[in-house]
């Protein structure tokens, strides 16, 4: 995925708790703030996880998924792939074989 692996480009740190605050109730941004200082959140993946991790465990409001993207300066596909709740599927790269006749 050529999206992660840019992950980091373009993610600004700290930022992106003050540009989610706005749209959070300050009860569940402190219990965010809390969370989210607990782990190593240096690019935009991480950030987008462990808000999610923090959304389901501590069980607070989230944000727009539109305000999430626009904190994390990344696509709201990426929001929406990264919160969403459908298991992973693993996909298999296949090789394409060329005979070459001499």
């Amino acid at each position: 995925m050529s999206g992660d692996r840019n992950d980091s480009e373009g993610f600004d740190s700290p930022q992106f708790m003050p540009s989610i605050e706005k749209d959070m109730d300050s009860f569940d941004f402190w219990i965010l703030q809390g969370y989210m200082e607990q782990g190593e959140i240096n690019n935009k993946s991480k950030a987008i996880k462990a808000l999610g991790h923090c959304i389901k465990e501590m069980d607070i409001d989230s944000p727009p998924q539109t305000s999430i993207a626009i904190a994390a300066h990344c696509d709201p596909s990426l929001v929406s792939r990264l919160l969403s709740d459908k298991p992973k599927k693993k996909l298999e790269k296949k090789r394409n074989c060329c005979i070459v006749a001499r």
